[in-house]
């Protein structure tokens, strides 16, 4: 690899996870040296309405994720990435009469969720700017208690992805895009409501970095899921989801970087349309 990212030894970014994906925190596609290792933890707290102004719900996401990576060998990188989830979601209910409609608050209901992802990236391809590599990985969780919503009750799930990453100069900067491609199988726990079932969404993710100067590094990265099958992902079967997250990162030492962003929904079919903040630390060892 040349250019940008391994100048400044930063080789994987970290991301949050969207409410309706439930994705990863993210890594690209370079894998670590052998011996090498990472710790990555990020914070995202979001906001949000439901779409188009329908009712006057309230939603609120607190999420905590931790990624390690370690080069067990050259070209073949594992990962651990366990997560910490609350979310909160004001209840409500309409009644029409005629062409009236009244909306009744019914409280607030809290979700809390932990979960765990063990998977492995392996590099396939390998050249002067250019890197391809497979990352397999499968997450199980729980649940405090049932009436979770149907995408904070998937109680595990598996996932491969294609990675592709590009290192070029512009304007007298490293820059390097990360392209992701991948399909998300998911088991949903069943209550007392409703039966547990599986289902399946592909995964598109994008990123575009360029580092402004040896210490800072700016991304704009998108992630999108679609759903695969007549029912798609439960508590989004109106379509895709698409959130956009753009942030800094300030390396510190060779060891420590910061980063900070600002992250939000911007299209697809899920109900709510989340705006909030995301927080990062980055910790390297070796490589």
């Amino acid at each position: 690899m040349g250019g940008g990212v391994r100048r400044y030894g930063m080789t994987a970014l970290a991301v949050p996870v969207m409410l309706a994906a439930g994705g990863p925190a993210w890594a690209g596609a370079p894998t670590l040296l052998p011996g090498a290792a990472q710790i990555i933890a990020t914070g995202t707290f979001t906001e949000g309405r439901r779409r188009g102004g329908q009712g006057s719900g309230a939603f609120r996401k607190d999420e905590i994720e931790g990624l390690a990576e370690y080069g067990l060998l050259d070209g073949l990188t594992i990962l651990f990435s366990p997560r910490l989830t609350a979310q909160s979601v004001n209840r409500f209910v309409t009644a029409t009469a005629g062409d009236d409609v009244t909306l009744a608050a019914l409280g607030r209901r809290v979700d809390a969720g932990a979960s765990a992802r063990l998977g492995f990236r392996a590099r396939l391809l390998k050249g002067p700017r250019d890197v391809v590599s497979l990352e397999i990985s499968g997450r199980g969780g729980a649940l405090v208690n049932d009436v979770a919503s149907p995408v904070m009750r998937r109680a595990a799930e598996i996932e491969a992805r294609l990675l592709w990453q590009r290192q070029f100069r512009l304007l007298g900067k490293p820059w390097f895009v990360d392209v992701q491609a991948g399909y998300r199988h998911f088991f949903q726990a069943g209550t007392r409501w409703d039966p547990a079932r599986s289902q399946g969404e592909a995964v598109l993710d994008a990123t575009l970095g360029v580092h402004l100067n040896p210490r800072f590094m700016l991304l704009l990265q998108n992630f999108s899921t679609f759903p695969v099958g007549d029912q798609g992902p439960p508590g989004n079967r109106a379509g895709s989801t698409h959130k956009a997250q753009a942030s800094l990162a300030w390396k510190l030492s060779p060891a420590w970087t910061l980063q900070a962003g600002v992250v939000g929904t911007w299209a697809g079919g899920a109900p709510w349309r989340e705006r909030g903040v995301i927080v990062g630390v980055w910790r390297r060892f070796g490589g």
